[in-house]
Protein backbone atom coordinates (compact mmCIF):
# COMPACT_ATOMS: atom_id res chain seq x y z
CA UNK A 1 0.00 0.00 0.00
CA UNK A 2 1.11 3.55 -0.80
CA UNK A 3 -0.18 6.44 1.27
CA UNK A 4 -0.85 10.04 0.39
CA UNK A 5 -3.51 12.62 1.19
CA UNK A 6 -7.18 11.82 0.72
CA UNK A 7 -8.11 14.86 -1.36
CA UNK A 8 -11.41 13.76 -2.88
CA UNK A 9 -13.65 11.09 -1.37
CA UNK A 10 -14.68 7.85 -3.05
CA UNK A 11 -13.30 4.42 -3.93
CA UNK A 12 -11.94 3.78 -7.43
CA UNK A 13 -10.96 0.45 -8.99
CA UNK A 14 -9.04 0.28 -12.26
CA UNK A 15 -5.71 -0.05 -14.02
CA UNK A 16 -2.80 2.35 -13.83
CA UNK A 17 -2.27 4.75 -16.72
CA UNK A 18 0.90 6.86 -16.56
CA UNK A 19 0.58 10.44 -17.73
CA UNK A 20 3.84 12.09 -18.78
CA UNK A 21 3.13 15.70 -19.61
CA UNK A 22 6.40 17.39 -20.48
CA UNK A 23 9.04 16.28 -22.93
CA UNK A 24 12.46 17.91 -22.69
CA UNK A 25 13.35 20.33 -25.47
CA UNK A 26 16.89 21.52 -26.12
CA UNK A 27 17.88 24.96 -24.96
CA UNK A 28 19.10 27.27 -27.71
CA UNK A 29 20.08 30.91 -28.11
CA UNK A 30 18.07 33.39 -30.13
CA UNK A 31 19.49 34.65 -33.40
CA UNK A 32 17.12 37.62 -33.57
CA UNK A 33 15.79 39.05 -30.27
CA UNK A 34 13.12 41.09 -32.05
CA UNK A 35 11.80 37.99 -33.83
CA UNK A 36 11.91 36.01 -30.58
CA UNK A 37 9.92 38.71 -28.78
CA UNK A 38 7.28 38.55 -31.54
CA UNK A 39 7.31 34.75 -31.20
CA UNK A 40 6.67 35.19 -27.48
CA UNK A 41 3.76 37.59 -28.05
CA UNK A 42 2.13 35.13 -30.48
CA UNK A 43 2.49 32.33 -27.93
CA UNK A 44 0.97 34.52 -25.19
CA UNK A 45 -2.08 35.19 -27.38
CA UNK A 46 -2.44 31.46 -28.07
CA UNK A 47 -2.01 30.72 -24.34
CA UNK A 48 -4.79 33.16 -23.45
CA UNK A 49 -7.14 31.63 -26.02
CA UNK A 50 -6.43 28.06 -24.96
CA UNK A 51 -7.01 28.81 -21.30
CA UNK A 52 -10.20 30.76 -21.89
CA UNK A 53 -11.61 27.79 -23.84
CA UNK A 54 -10.37 25.27 -21.26
CA UNK A 55 -11.93 27.36 -18.46
CA UNK A 56 -15.29 27.18 -20.22
CA UNK A 57 -14.98 23.37 -20.44
CA UNK A 58 -14.24 23.18 -16.72
CA UNK A 59 -17.19 25.46 -15.97
CA UNK A 60 -19.51 23.13 -17.89
CA UNK A 61 -18.22 20.09 -16.01
CA UNK A 62 -18.86 21.80 -12.66
CA UNK A 63 -15.17 22.30 -11.91
CA UNK A 64 -13.38 25.56 -11.18
CA UNK A 65 -12.69 27.29 -14.50
CA UNK A 66 -11.64 30.44 -12.63
CA UNK A 67 -8.38 28.68 -11.78
CA UNK A 68 -7.37 28.78 -15.45
CA UNK A 69 -8.47 32.38 -15.76
CA UNK A 70 -6.12 33.00 -12.85
CA UNK A 71 -3.31 31.44 -14.90
CA UNK A 72 -3.94 34.00 -17.62
CA UNK A 73 -3.59 36.73 -15.01
CA UNK A 74 -0.42 35.07 -13.71
CA UNK A 75 1.24 35.08 -17.14
CA UNK A 76 0.37 38.77 -17.50
CA UNK A 77 1.87 39.59 -14.10
CA UNK A 78 3.69 42.93 -14.41
CA UNK A 79 6.94 41.25 -13.32
CA UNK A 80 6.79 37.97 -15.25
CA UNK A 81 6.43 39.02 -18.90
CA UNK A 82 8.83 41.99 -18.68
CA UNK A 83 11.42 39.71 -17.06
CA UNK A 84 11.02 37.16 -19.88
CA UNK A 85 11.45 39.90 -22.48
CA UNK A 86 14.53 41.14 -20.65
CA UNK A 87 16.07 37.65 -20.97
CA UNK A 88 15.29 37.64 -24.70
CA UNK A 89 17.03 40.98 -25.16
CA UNK A 90 20.08 39.48 -23.42
CA UNK A 91 20.23 36.83 -26.16
CA UNK A 92 18.02 33.97 -24.95
CA UNK A 93 15.38 32.37 -27.14
CA UNK A 94 11.76 32.90 -26.16
CA UNK A 95 11.55 29.28 -24.97
CA UNK A 96 14.72 29.53 -22.89
CA UNK A 97 13.61 32.86 -21.41
CA UNK A 98 10.24 31.42 -20.35
CA UNK A 99 11.90 28.39 -18.77
CA UNK A 100 14.57 30.44 -17.03
CA UNK A 101 12.20 33.00 -15.48
CA UNK A 102 9.45 30.54 -14.52
CA UNK A 103 11.99 28.16 -12.96
CA UNK A 104 13.62 30.98 -11.02
CA UNK A 105 10.35 32.23 -9.53
CA UNK A 106 8.81 28.82 -8.90
CA UNK A 107 11.98 27.65 -7.09
CA UNK A 108 11.39 30.36 -4.50
CA UNK A 109 7.93 28.93 -3.78
CA UNK A 110 8.92 25.27 -4.14
CA UNK A 111 11.34 25.43 -1.21
CA UNK A 112 8.56 26.26 1.23
CA UNK A 113 7.33 23.73 3.80
CA UNK A 114 3.85 25.18 3.33
CA UNK A 115 1.64 23.40 0.78
CA UNK A 116 -0.40 26.47 -0.28
CA UNK A 117 2.82 28.34 -1.01
CA UNK A 118 4.13 25.41 -3.07
CA UNK A 119 0.90 25.62 -5.06
CA UNK A 120 2.16 28.87 -6.55
CA UNK A 121 5.09 26.91 -7.96
CA UNK A 122 2.62 24.45 -9.49
CA UNK A 123 0.78 27.35 -11.14
CA UNK A 124 4.01 28.59 -12.70
CA UNK A 125 5.00 25.10 -13.86
CA UNK A 126 1.65 24.78 -15.61
CA UNK A 127 2.13 28.17 -17.29
CA UNK A 128 5.68 27.20 -18.31
CA UNK A 129 4.66 23.81 -19.75
CA UNK A 130 1.95 25.35 -21.91
CA UNK A 131 4.14 28.20 -23.11
CA UNK A 132 7.04 25.90 -24.01
CA UNK A 133 4.67 23.65 -25.97
CA UNK A 134 3.30 26.65 -27.87
CA UNK A 135 6.75 28.11 -28.53
CA UNK A 136 8.22 24.83 -29.80
CA UNK A 137 5.15 23.63 -31.69
CA UNK A 138 5.09 20.42 -29.68
CA UNK A 139 1.97 18.29 -29.79
CA UNK A 140 -0.37 18.63 -26.83
CA UNK A 141 -0.32 15.58 -24.57
CA UNK A 142 -3.98 14.64 -24.52
CA UNK A 143 -5.94 12.75 -21.91
CA UNK A 144 -9.22 13.12 -23.77
CA UNK A 145 -9.40 9.41 -24.67
CA UNK A 146 -8.58 6.93 -21.89
CA UNK A 147 -9.14 3.20 -21.50
CA UNK A 148 -12.17 2.20 -19.38
CA UNK A 149 -11.59 2.17 -15.60
CA UNK A 150 -8.40 4.22 -15.73
CA UNK A 151 -6.51 5.18 -12.59
CA UNK A 152 -4.44 8.15 -13.73
CA UNK A 153 -0.91 8.22 -12.30
CA UNK A 154 0.98 11.50 -12.66
CA UNK A 155 3.73 13.48 -11.04
CA UNK A 156 1.36 16.43 -10.97
CA UNK A 157 -2.07 17.13 -12.41
CA UNK A 158 -2.45 20.75 -13.43
CA UNK A 159 -5.73 22.57 -14.21
CA UNK A 160 -5.04 22.82 -17.95
CA UNK A 161 -4.38 19.08 -18.14
CA UNK A 162 -7.57 18.40 -16.20
CA UNK A 163 -9.70 20.47 -18.57
CA UNK A 164 -9.33 17.83 -21.30
CA UNK A 165 -9.72 14.72 -19.14
CA UNK A 166 -11.85 11.79 -20.34
CA UNK A 167 -13.80 11.70 -17.09
CA UNK A 168 -16.21 9.07 -18.43
CA UNK A 169 -13.45 6.45 -18.27
CA UNK A 170 -11.59 7.80 -15.26
CA UNK A 171 -11.96 5.86 -12.00
CA UNK A 172 -9.44 7.72 -9.86
CA UNK A 173 -6.41 10.00 -9.66
CA UNK A 174 -3.02 9.44 -8.00
CA UNK A 175 -0.33 12.14 -8.05
CA UNK A 176 3.06 12.56 -6.43
CA UNK A 177 2.55 16.32 -5.95
CA UNK A 178 -0.36 18.26 -4.48
CA UNK A 179 -2.36 18.48 -1.29
CA UNK A 180 -5.74 19.38 0.15
CA UNK A 181 -5.74 22.94 -1.18
CA UNK A 182 -4.10 22.22 -4.55
CA UNK A 183 -5.90 22.85 -7.82
CA UNK A 184 -5.94 19.10 -8.50
CA UNK A 185 -7.82 18.55 -5.23
CA UNK A 186 -10.35 21.29 -5.98
CA UNK A 187 -11.02 19.94 -9.46
CA UNK A 188 -11.14 16.28 -8.39
CA UNK A 189 -13.77 17.14 -5.78
CA UNK A 190 -15.78 19.11 -8.32
CA UNK A 191 -15.69 16.15 -10.73
CA UNK A 192 -16.47 13.65 -7.90
CA UNK A 193 -13.36 11.60 -8.66
CA UNK A 194 -11.52 9.66 -5.92
CA UNK A 195 -8.08 11.22 -5.55
CA UNK A 196 -4.98 10.42 -3.52
CA UNK A 197 -2.45 13.24 -3.84
CA UNK A 198 1.09 13.59 -2.52
CA UNK A 199 1.77 9.85 -3.00
CA UNK A 200 5.57 9.85 -3.05
CA UNK A 201 7.17 7.53 -5.59
CA UNK A 202 3.89 6.66 -7.32
CA UNK A 203 5.31 6.93 -10.85
CA UNK A 204 8.19 4.57 -10.07
CA UNK A 205 6.40 2.17 -7.73
CA UNK A 206 3.20 1.64 -9.72
CA UNK A 207 3.80 -0.03 -13.11
CA UNK A 208 1.56 0.91 -16.04
CA UNK A 209 -1.42 -1.42 -16.29
CA UNK A 210 -1.24 -2.51 -12.65
CA UNK A 211 -4.57 -3.30 -11.01
CA UNK A 212 -5.24 -0.62 -8.37
CA UNK A 213 -7.73 0.56 -5.82
CA UNK A 214 -7.73 4.22 -4.75
CA UNK A 215 -9.30 5.21 -1.45
CA UNK A 216 -9.94 8.93 -1.81
CA UNK A 217 -11.19 9.19 1.77
CA UNK A 218 -7.83 8.47 3.42
CA UNK A 219 -5.38 8.68 0.48
CA UNK A 220 -4.46 4.98 0.30
CA UNK A 221 -3.47 3.29 -2.98
CA UNK A 222 -3.56 -0.51 -3.08
CA UNK A 223 -1.95 -2.97 -5.51
CA UNK A 224 -2.48 -6.75 -5.71
CA UNK A 225 -6.03 -6.50 -4.46
CA UNK A 226 -7.31 -9.71 -2.85
CA UNK A 227 -10.95 -10.58 -2.17
CA UNK A 228 -11.05 -9.44 1.52
CA UNK A 229 -9.54 -6.05 0.64
CA UNK A 230 -11.95 -5.55 -2.25
CA UNK A 231 -14.92 -6.44 -0.05
CA UNK A 232 -13.73 -4.10 2.70
CA UNK A 233 -13.35 -1.19 0.27
CA UNK A 234 -16.71 -1.92 -1.37
CA UNK A 235 -18.36 -1.95 2.07
CA UNK A 236 -16.77 1.43 2.81
CA UNK A 237 -18.00 2.76 -0.51
CA UNK A 238 -21.52 1.39 0.07
CA UNK A 239 -21.74 2.99 3.52
CA UNK A 240 -20.66 6.36 2.12
CA UNK A 241 -23.14 6.03 -0.76
CA UNK A 242 -26.00 5.24 1.64
CA UNK A 243 -25.20 8.28 3.74
CA UNK A 244 -24.92 10.39 0.59
CA UNK A 245 -28.27 9.15 -0.74
CA UNK A 246 -30.05 10.46 2.36
CA UNK A 247 -28.43 13.87 1.88
CA UNK A 248 -29.09 13.91 -1.86
CA UNK A 249 -32.87 13.85 -1.38
CA UNK A 250 -32.61 17.44 -0.18
CA UNK A 251 -29.64 18.60 -2.26
CA UNK A 252 -30.26 21.74 -4.26
CA UNK A 253 -33.66 22.37 -2.74
CA UNK A 254 -34.47 25.71 -1.12
CA UNK A 255 -34.28 25.90 2.66
CA UNK A 256 -37.80 26.47 3.97
CA UNK A 257 -39.38 26.68 7.39
CA UNK A 258 -42.54 24.72 8.14
CA UNK A 259 -44.69 27.71 7.16
CA UNK A 260 -42.81 28.25 3.88
CA UNK A 261 -40.42 31.07 4.79
CA UNK A 262 -37.17 30.76 2.82
CA UNK A 263 -33.86 30.85 4.71
CA UNK A 264 -30.19 30.49 3.82
CA UNK A 265 -27.98 27.92 5.51
CA UNK A 266 -24.33 29.02 5.44
CA UNK A 267 -21.31 27.15 6.75
CA UNK A 268 -18.63 28.26 9.20
CA UNK A 269 -15.09 27.15 8.36
CA UNK A 270 -11.58 27.62 9.70
CA UNK A 271 -9.47 26.44 6.73
CA UNK A 272 -9.74 25.04 3.17
CA UNK A 273 -9.74 21.55 4.73
CA UNK A 274 -13.37 22.18 5.69
CA UNK A 275 -14.45 22.75 2.09
CA UNK A 276 -15.29 19.11 1.39
CA UNK A 277 -17.76 19.01 4.28
CA UNK A 278 -19.33 22.30 3.10
CA UNK A 279 -19.89 20.93 -0.40
CA UNK A 280 -21.15 17.56 0.85
CA UNK A 281 -23.57 19.38 3.15
CA UNK A 282 -24.94 21.48 0.26
CA UNK A 283 -24.38 24.73 2.15
CA UNK A 284 -25.72 27.78 0.36
CA UNK A 285 -22.48 29.64 0.99
CA UNK A 286 -19.85 30.26 3.64
CA UNK A 287 -21.06 32.76 6.19
CA UNK A 288 -17.86 32.86 8.19
CA UNK A 289 -14.28 31.95 7.28
CA UNK A 290 -12.47 32.32 10.63
CA UNK A 291 -9.04 33.39 9.41
CA UNK A 292 -7.39 33.55 12.85
CA UNK A 293 -7.03 29.76 12.80
CA UNK A 294 -4.41 30.24 10.05
CA UNK A 295 -2.34 32.32 12.50
CA UNK A 296 -2.33 29.72 15.30
CA UNK A 297 0.43 27.18 15.95
CA UNK A 298 2.98 29.22 14.01
CA UNK A 299 6.04 31.28 14.89
CA UNK A 300 5.12 34.10 12.50
CA UNK A 301 2.10 35.41 10.63
CA UNK A 302 1.21 33.73 7.32
CA UNK A 303 2.46 35.56 4.23
CA UNK A 304 0.24 37.17 1.61
CA UNK A 305 0.82 34.23 -0.76
CA UNK A 306 -0.03 31.68 1.95
CA UNK A 307 -3.25 33.49 2.78
CA UNK A 308 -4.12 33.98 -0.90
CA UNK A 309 -3.76 30.24 -1.55
CA UNK A 310 -6.21 29.42 1.25
CA UNK A 311 -8.79 32.08 0.38
CA UNK A 312 -8.56 31.30 -3.34
CA UNK A 313 -9.08 27.56 -2.79
CA UNK A 314 -12.29 28.25 -0.88
CA UNK A 315 -13.57 30.98 -3.23
CA UNK A 316 -13.01 28.87 -6.35
CA UNK A 317 -14.29 25.71 -4.67
CA UNK A 318 -17.64 27.34 -3.80
CA UNK A 319 -18.26 28.07 -7.50
CA UNK A 320 -20.00 31.43 -7.22
CA UNK A 321 -21.66 30.96 -3.84
CA UNK A 322 -20.97 33.65 -1.27
CA UNK A 323 -17.82 33.36 0.84
CA UNK A 324 -17.60 35.76 3.80
CA UNK A 325 -14.01 36.09 5.04
CA UNK A 326 -13.65 37.55 8.53
CA UNK A 327 -10.48 39.53 9.05
CA UNK A 328 -8.18 38.62 11.91
CA UNK A 329 -9.94 38.41 15.28
CA UNK A 330 -7.28 38.14 18.00
CA UNK A 331 -7.57 38.79 21.71
CA UNK A 332 -9.99 37.32 24.20
CA UNK A 333 -9.77 33.54 23.90
CA UNK A 334 -7.51 33.72 20.83
CA UNK A 335 -4.26 35.18 22.08
CA UNK A 336 -1.38 34.45 19.68
CA UNK A 337 2.01 34.89 21.38
CA UNK A 338 4.03 36.27 18.45
CA UNK A 339 1.48 39.09 17.95
CA UNK A 340 2.48 40.60 21.32
CA UNK A 341 -0.97 41.22 22.80
CA UNK A 342 -0.89 42.53 26.36
CA UNK A 343 -3.09 41.07 29.08
CA UNK A 344 -6.25 43.06 29.79
CA UNK A 345 -8.79 43.00 32.58
CA UNK A 346 -11.56 42.26 30.05
CA UNK A 347 -9.85 41.03 26.85
CA UNK A 348 -13.16 40.19 25.18
CA UNK A 349 -14.16 43.87 25.07
CA UNK A 350 -10.82 45.64 24.80
CA UNK A 351 -7.91 45.99 22.39
CA UNK A 352 -8.63 43.21 19.90
CA UNK A 353 -9.82 42.36 16.40
CA UNK A 354 -10.20 45.45 14.18
CA UNK A 355 -8.59 47.77 16.77
CA UNK A 356 -5.48 45.59 16.94
CA UNK A 357 -5.35 45.29 13.13
CA UNK A 358 -5.59 49.03 12.50
CA UNK A 359 -2.72 49.59 14.94
CA UNK A 360 -0.65 47.01 13.01
CA UNK A 361 -1.27 48.16 9.41
CA UNK A 362 1.37 45.98 7.71
CA UNK A 363 -0.16 42.82 9.18
CA UNK A 364 -3.67 43.95 8.26
CA UNK A 365 -2.69 45.18 4.81
CA UNK A 366 -1.17 41.78 4.01
CA UNK A 367 -4.45 40.06 4.87
CA UNK A 368 -6.64 42.55 3.03
CA UNK A 369 -4.46 42.29 -0.11
CA UNK A 370 -4.80 38.50 -0.04
CA UNK A 371 -8.59 38.74 0.36
CA UNK A 372 -8.91 41.28 -2.46
CA UNK A 373 -6.80 39.12 -4.77
CA UNK A 374 -8.88 36.05 -3.87
CA UNK A 375 -12.05 37.95 -4.83
CA UNK A 376 -11.05 37.45 -8.49
CA UNK A 377 -11.75 33.72 -8.05
CA UNK A 378 -15.25 33.81 -6.55
CA UNK A 379 -18.01 35.64 -4.71
CA UNK A 380 -15.95 36.97 -1.80
CA UNK A 381 -16.95 39.55 0.80
CA UNK A 382 -15.30 40.81 3.99
CA UNK A 383 -16.55 40.78 7.56
CA UNK A 384 -14.83 43.18 9.98
CA UNK A 385 -15.20 41.85 13.54
CA UNK A 386 -16.07 43.68 16.78
CA UNK A 387 -16.46 47.19 15.39
CA UNK A 388 -17.23 49.79 18.09
CA UNK A 389 -17.36 53.04 16.10
CA UNK A 390 -17.66 54.47 12.60
CA UNK A 391 -14.00 55.54 12.57
CA UNK A 392 -12.88 51.91 12.61
CA UNK A 393 -14.89 51.06 9.50
CA UNK A 394 -13.63 54.24 7.81
CA UNK A 395 -10.07 53.16 8.62
CA UNK A 396 -10.63 49.73 7.04
CA UNK A 397 -12.24 51.25 3.93
CA UNK A 398 -9.38 53.73 3.52
CA UNK A 399 -6.85 50.89 3.69
CA UNK A 400 -8.81 48.84 1.14
CA UNK A 401 -8.94 51.77 -1.31
CA UNK A 402 -5.16 52.19 -0.99
CA UNK A 403 -4.67 48.49 -1.73
CA UNK A 404 -6.99 48.69 -4.75
CA UNK A 405 -4.84 51.50 -6.16
CA UNK A 406 -1.73 49.34 -5.67
CA UNK A 407 -3.34 46.31 -7.34
CA UNK A 408 -4.44 48.47 -10.27
CA UNK A 409 -0.86 49.70 -10.74
CA UNK A 410 0.41 46.11 -10.55
CA UNK A 411 -2.32 44.89 -12.97
CA UNK A 412 -3.46 42.28 -10.45
CA UNK A 413 -7.14 41.31 -10.85
CA UNK A 414 -9.71 41.63 -8.06
CA UNK A 415 -13.45 42.18 -7.77
CA UNK A 416 -13.95 45.94 -7.68
CA UNK A 417 -17.38 45.79 -6.05
CA UNK A 418 -16.35 43.40 -3.26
Amino acid sequence: MLKGIGASGGIGFGRAYHAVFEAACPTFAAADPQAEEKHLEDAVQAFDQENREAAKRLDKSGAAGDILRGHIALLHDPFLLPKIKEEIRKGASAKTAVERVCDLISAAFEGSDDEPTRQRAADLRDVKTQMVRLLTGSAEVGLSVLPPDTILIADELTPFMTAGLDTAHLAGIVTEQGGETSHAAIIARALHLPAALGVKGAMALIPPGAELAVDGYDGAVYQNIDKPLRERLLAKQKKAATEQAVDDRYRGKPTLTGDGEEKRVLANIGSPRDLDAVLRGDAEGIGLFRTELMFLERDAAPTEEEQLAAYRAVAAGMRGKEVVIRTLDVGGDKNIPYLGLKKEENPFMGFRAVRYCLRHPELYKTQLRAILRASAYGNVSVLVPLVTCVDEICGVREMIETIKDELDREAIPYRRDM
